[in-house]
């Protein structure tokens, strides 16, 4: 876990992801709170840290994706609409924050720490941040799963949050947010990006009308031909299903030709048996012959067996 870094996009989003949830926090402050809004993520007081300076912080010490910090603002939002008595204010934020980045790691990023270094980076205790990790996903009904275009959605409002120059924070002064790029499979077209209502400019270039078509074909190409090797074994199928017999007509049919090989095995070695028992060589005594007898007569005596079990008996 050492070679874990932060990368470019969180520390872009950070400061615009930070000034859109203070003026969230501020307007939210003002309005009073009920006995039913109070949750495990509440503090008796407001923290001394900024939101700015905790989620640099948490960026810097966290080492998740860029992605993680789009993340939590959904899920927030997700509890936010899923909890209509739950208000989003300075005494819930921080715990909110770290929780929702924890998560957005843990389900997103391919590499993440454990509970315990989270807690660390947080500022809570480690028994606390496993309480607010259980009760977050109750809150969000364990909906983690993002989709592309609700993350594109996001994304655009953080990036027209910072392009917005009304706004008088320092986020719009801070680094430019990278643009997002989204590149769709098979889309024809100029731009790989251009299903998505984002700020990219059409600087990726995607495939050609042409290219996408050959690109087609031969796909269908590929799947033409394993049909074709795949005929064979779909008729034998259809011809097995087809056929009119009964599982209980193809086990007679094959119990008679069992009956039919063993019968021709006995009528081939059944004249030896009588020969080898009608003349007993010379040197054999009468008590041998008379020994031999009755086990030729056993065997010409015994019937053939009218059931393939009995031939294994």
């Amino acid at each position: 876990m050492s070679d874990l870094k932060a990368d470019d996009t969180g520390n872009a989003i950070v400061p615009v992801l930070a000034c859109v949830l203070n003026q969230l926090c501020l307007r939210n402050d003002r309005l009073p709170m009920g006995q039913k809004g109070l949750s495990k993520f509440h503090a008796l007081r407001p923290p001394a840290i900024s939101i700015k300076d905790y989620l640099t912080r948490v960026a810097k010490y966290a080492a998740c994706s860029g992605e993680c910090f789009i993340l939590a603002l959904v899920y927030i939002d997700r509890i936010i609409q899923s909890n209509p008595t739950f208000v989003v204010n300075s005494l819930n934020i921080h715990r909110l924050l770290i929780t929702s980045i924890m998560l957005a790691a843990k389900f997103f990023d391919d590499q993440y720490f454990n509970n315990a270094y989270y807690a660390k980076v947080g500022g809570v205790p480690c028994n606390e941040i496993n309480s607010l990790e259980v009760e977050f996903l109750f809150m969000a009904n364990f909906t983690l799963f993002v989709t592309t275009d609700t993350y594109s959605q996001y994304y655009t409002e953080l990036c027209n949050h910072a392009a917005n120059t009304a706004n008088v924070c320092a986020c719009s002064s801070g680094p430019k947010v990278p643009a997002l790029i989204i590149p769709y499979v098979n889309v024809p077209g100029p731009c790989a990006c251009q299903r998505i209502p984002c700020v990219c400019p059409n600087t990726v270039q995607g495939p050609s009308q042409a290219e996408w078509k050959a690109q087609q074909a031969a796909m269908a190409a590929d799947e033409a031909a394993m049909n074709e090797d795949n005929t064979q074994p779909q008729q034998q199928s259809q011809q097995y299903l087809t056929s009119s017999q009964t599982p209980y007509d193809m086990q007679q049919q094959q119990q008679q030709q069992m009956q039919a090989s063993a019968a021709q095995h006995y009528a081939q070695y059944a004249p030896q048996q009588q020969h080898y028992a009608a003349a007993p060589s010379a040197s054999s005594s009468s008590s041998s012959s008379q020994v031999k007898q009755p086990h030729a007569t056993a065997y010409q005596q015994q019937p053939y067996a009218s059931h393939p079990d009995q031939l294994m008996g």
